[in-house]
Parts: C-alpha cells; structure tokens; sequence
C-alpha cells in the first residue's frame, strides 16, 4: 500500500539526505582502496613468494575490507533513514525465469564493456588485467570470495543499503541509482556496463519481493558461471589451445601432406595426436558455450514476454523534475564519482 506523498518538500534536506548515502559509499570505497594497498603492501614486505598465491593474496586484499568496510559503511549509511520495503515471496519458477533473465543482460552489458574498454584502453594505450586476475586465481579462492563473500557484501550495500534509502524517491529511481552507482564502484569499463545493467535488475527483484537473499543467490549463479565455471573450462583447454589447435590445421592442410598417401596418413596421425589431448576441453567448452547462449536466448525471450511486469511504483517523496539534482547533484555523491572517475582514469593508464 503506498504511502501518501509528503505535502512539503525540502529539496536541501533531500541532498543532505543523498549527500549521506554518497559519503558512506565514498568512505566504503577509501577504505577499500587504502585496505587493499595495505595487503598487498604488507605481502611484498614480508611474504612476497605468497603474492603469487590467489588464495592469499585474495585473502589480504578482500576479506579485511569485508570484515571492517562493510559495517563501517552500514554505520555511517545509518544517517539517513531507510523506508521499510514489503517483503513478498518469488515462487520457484519465478526464480528460475530471473535467473535466466540475467544472462542476456550480462551478455549485453559484457559485450558493451568490451567494445567500450578496448577502445578506452587503445586510445589510452592502458590494459586491464581484470579478466587475467580471475582466470588465473584458483578454484578455492574464486569460489570464496568471488561466487560466495562478494554477493554477499555487494548485494548487501549496493541493494539493501542503498535501495531501502533511495526507494523513498520511487522504486524506478532507487532501481537506476542503485545501478549505476554499482557500475561506477567497479572503476574500470570492462565491468561497469554489466555491473550497472544486472544492478539494476537486482534493484529491480529486490524492490518488488524485499528479500535480499534472492539477489545474493542471482548475483552468485553469475558469478558462478563467469568466476569458476569459465575459468574451470579454459583451464580444461590449457592456456595456449588456440595456438595448438591453428599449429595442427596447418600441419594437415600442408602442402606436404598432399604430397602422397603416405604423407597424409602422417598428417593426420599427427594432427589427431595434437588434438587429441585438447578434446576433453574442447568438449567442455562446447556443452558450456551451448548452454551458455541457450540461457542468453531463453532469458531474451522471457524479457520480452514479460516486459509489461517491469513497472515502478511512485515513492513516499515525490521528486518530479528534481530528482536528478537531489539524488546526483550533492556533495556526497558527487566526491563518490568523482573517486570512481579517478580509477576509471588509473586504469586506462595501468
């Protein structure tokens, strides 16, 4: 049932209000930074052959920031009061048609970093090492702290802090800034488009059921997928395949191995010699791609089907044509993507 729209408004005191949502996430992603640098920097000191381990080096840079950002963050998020959001059950199946909804939306927003960050990264002559540090973290420490913790502290920030504040301006505009300010937390390109893209989408179920554990499993089947199944799956292949398998086309498409008979008996002898231990992979990757893009096609299909759910109700607070100016135009939000923009800018330099 929605609340009645407050008579008077006080566009100052609704900055201030947003302001304070911008500062905790501003100070959450200081700490963050200055956490990090502090592991890494202690590692080098003391124990630089562990900087070559993922799990402990995963282990020094997130899970203080984990352990001591998060409810730092959720103190000083405290200055402005969240509105309490009706808690509804999703049926299974209801469930399972989410989850496949967001394939398509991170296959897009995947797509659009990509495109967007090699450009940036040509233009800039920078080179992200993103997909690098997850491809070549072991399975333990992507499965704890990419498919499990960060759903987990990210879901929990970015959803339950953020949206039960912003929710107050209307669903629709606690689904946007809570995107969007996830896409720019991630600082580089690369990620910003799909982050801000399933953001909103999770922003989206959270606000309609207001329980924060379907997000948090969503957000971890994505990153199961993206963070252990595909790392898994390359690692099946060994890190140079394409280069084995071009070396062993060439050997059986040879001028020489038309020579004869013979010849071609031997090229193809070693060819299958060449592939065959790549096939076990090759499979892998197959029925993964497979289902993959039958998730991507499926999740398209029901996003157009069932685009009329996608409806916002009107918040507690009605902004009208303020409501860009109160939730992005004050100090705290602000300083917050100003701080994004400089690590968007690190990175492209990196």
């Amino acid at each position: 049932m929605e609340n009645s729209p407050v008579p008077s408004l006080n566009l100052k005191a609704e900055r201030r209000y947003s302001s304070n949502i911008g500062m905790a996430l501003l100070i959450y992603a200081v700490l963050s930074l200055v956490l990090q640098f502090a592991g890494q920097y202690l590692l080098a000191q003391f124990a630089p052959k562990l900087l070559d381990n993922s799990f402990v080096f995963y282990t020094a840079l997130l899970l203080p920031t984990y352990l001591l950002g998060t409810p730092i963050c959720a103190l000083t998020m405290r200055f402005s009061r969240p509105e309490k959001i009706e808690k509804k059950k999703l049926r299974p199946r209801h469930f399972f048609i989410a989850a496949l909804m967001c394939f398509p939306i991170m296959y897009a927003g995947n797509m659009l970093g990509t495109l967007v960050g090699t450009l940036a990264d040509k233009l800039c002559g920078g080179q992200s090492g993103i997909a690098e540090l997850i491809t070549d973290s072991n399975p333990l420490a992507n499965l704890i702290f990419v498919v499990i913790l960060a759903p987990i502290v990210e879901e929990f920030i970015f959803r339950k802090l953020v949206v039960d504040r912003f929710v107050r301006y209307g669903e629709l505009t606690a689904v946007l800034c809570s995107g969007l300010l996830f896409g720019l937390f991630h600082g580089n390109f690369y990620q910003f488009f799909y982050a801000a893209m399933l953001g909103m989408f999770f922003a989206f179920i959270y606000v309609k059921t207001g329980r924060l554990r379907i997000t948090i499993l969503l957000h971890m089947i994505i990153n199961f997928f993206g963070g252990l199944v595909g790392p898994a799956v390359l690692e099946l292949l060994g890190p140079d395949y394409e280069i084995t398998l071009t070396s062993a086309l060439e050997i059986l498409a040879s001028e020489e191995a038309f020579a004869s008979s013979e010849a071609m008996l031997a090229a193809m002898e070693e060819f299958t010699e060449t592939v065959l231990p790549l096939l076990p992979g090759m499979l892998a990757l197959t029925v993964y791609e497979t289902l993959f893009f039958a998730a991507i096609i499926a999740g398209f299909v029901l996003l157009i089907v069932f685009r009329r759910r996608f409806k916002f109700s009107p918040g507690q607070v009605r902004l009208g044509s303020s409501a860009f100016s109160v939730t992005w135009v004050n100090c705290g939000i602000i300083l917050f993507s100003i701080m994004c923009a400089v690590l968007f800018a690190l990175n492209l330099t990196a």
